[in-house]
């Protein structure tokens, strides 16, 4: 939805790194193996210049805007918010 909401307000290289869903369920020790995978990610992304991350950003596409949705729903459900 983020991605979404970037490419509509014309960012659509903005570099957005997703992390899995499921942190609740996992150790310590879980979290942070998922965290270090994210990290030289991030950190290119932080020490990168923009021009550079755009076109990969651009290009990137996460999850459909309907696919997105039907994930929030099942997140939802799950955890009986709704």
């Amino acid at each position: 939805m983020g991605q979404d909401t970037a490419r509509s307000l014309g960012l659509a290289g903005l570099p957005i790194v997703a992390a899995p869903n499921g942190f609740e369920s996992l150790s310590r020790d879980a979290v942070r193996l998922a965290a270090e995978g994210l990290y030289e990610e991030v950190l290119s992304i932080l020490c990168g210049e923009p021009q550079a991350l755009e076109p990969t950003y651009a290009s990137r596409v996460w999850l459909s805007a309907i696919d997105a949705i039907g994930v929030s729903c099942a997140i939802t459900k799950a955890h009986a918010f709704g």
